[in-house]
């Protein structure tokens, strides 16, 4: 059930010294590696989601990550799909992809207050730049 991905698997954690090393290098290239089209066998590797959930290199996903996990174990293609397009998960492949472009990691804080649009820390909703709150919840911008 959580044995996807196509080709190389994600890196085991806690496994450094046989060359497996979860970063958000190993994570952005998993994504760029894998077919668009294969999504759902993409996320139902159980490294890749045991990476979603304890990373704080992405940590707008965190809240996301049991409905994910729920909608694959039940394989609910249609969930997953939904799950895809959210806010939180088009924020994550946006940062992995602008690291494979530019082979930079996610932005730090004070980035992110830079960018024409900021993810709201608490509830992941993508706000305009010159906002100083979130449009959704309120919560200043970090």
């Amino acid at each position: 059930m959580f044995l996807g991905g196509i080709g190389k698997p994600f890196p085991v954690e806690n496994r450094a010294d046989v060359g497996h090393l979860q970063s958000f290098d190993q994570f952005a290239h998993y994504l760029s590696s894998q077919p668009k089209d294969h999504f759902v066998s993409t996320m139902a590797d159980f490294h890749l989601i045991l990476y979603l959930k304890t990373s704080g290199a992405v940590d707008v996903i965190r809240p996301h990550v049991k409905e994910l996990c729920e909608a694959i174990s039940q394989r609910n293609d249609v969930v997953i799909y939904q799950w895809k397009e959210g806010d939180a998960w088009k924020t994550v492949e946006c940062l992995a992809e602008q690291y494979t472009l530019t082979g930079r990691g996610p932005p730090s804080r004070a980035e992110l207050k830079r960018l024409p649009s900021w993810p709201c820390h608490r509830c992941t909703y993508v706000n305009r730049g010159t906002e100083t709150v979130c449009q959704v919840c309120e919560s200043p911008k970090q």
